[in-house]
């Protein structure tokens, strides 16, 4: 019985400490919105010099949310954190965050860094985003993930789709990344 006991403490434990360790990741002092628009304009850069065949769907794509740094960390309990800009014809005319929040046992736990890359291939589709302020990926808004095929090209099929979303590391776009469960709210939209 006390071995049991000692395991629902350490459990508890492990919690209170992820909990913590996802609030210190959350409440980053902000940086300023010039240094979050040469992040945004380095996120597409690297993707763009990476994957040429994303910036021909970036050129086509009605807006671009762009979140050059999402942080996820956690043990047990974890999450995400990022704030980004909408660009439409290269001006960013919104601020927004994410945000997503996860239970259970990670592989790898600490804190990683990513970039999330949303095109709006439509109008209609963007418009809909617009219209409101909260959106959770894969209940209100579904984004494809774009198909990396080898040597880097995109998928056809991947271009035919009204939000496509790329998640990158230091290094690469990641495959079979999932962006569902991401909250995504406005912060405020620009002048």
């Amino acid at each position: 019985m006390p071995c049991l006991l000692y395991r629902c403490l350490f459990t508890a434990f492990l919690s209170v400490v992820s909990f913590f360790s996802c609030l210190t990741f959350t409440a980053h002092a902000a940086t300023s919105r010039a240094d979050q628009e040469l992040a945004i304009s380095h996120t597409l850069h690297r993707l763009y010099r990476d994957y040429p065949a994303a910036e021909i769907l970036g050129d086509k794509a009605a807006a671009l949310l762009v979140f050059p740094k999402v942080v996820k960390g956690g043990m047990v309990t974890g999450g995400d954190s990022g704030e980004g800009g909408l660009l439409m014809s290269h001006q960013i005319r919104a601020w927004y965050k994410t945000s997503a929040k996860s239970i259970g046992l990670k592989a790898g736990a600490g804190v990683l860094s990513r970039s999330y890359v949303i095109m709006f291939m439509d109008e209609e589709t963007l418009n809909r985003f617009l219209s409101q302020d909260k959106w959770s990926i894969g209940k209100e808004l579904s984004v494809t993930m774009a198909a990396i095929e080898s040597g880097g090209r995109i998928s056809s099929e991947t271009g035919s789709k009204s939000v496509i979303g790329f998640v990158m590391d230091s290094k690469n776009v990641l495959a079979g990344s999932s962006l569902d469960g991401n909250k995504i709210t406005l912060i405020e939209k620009s002048q």
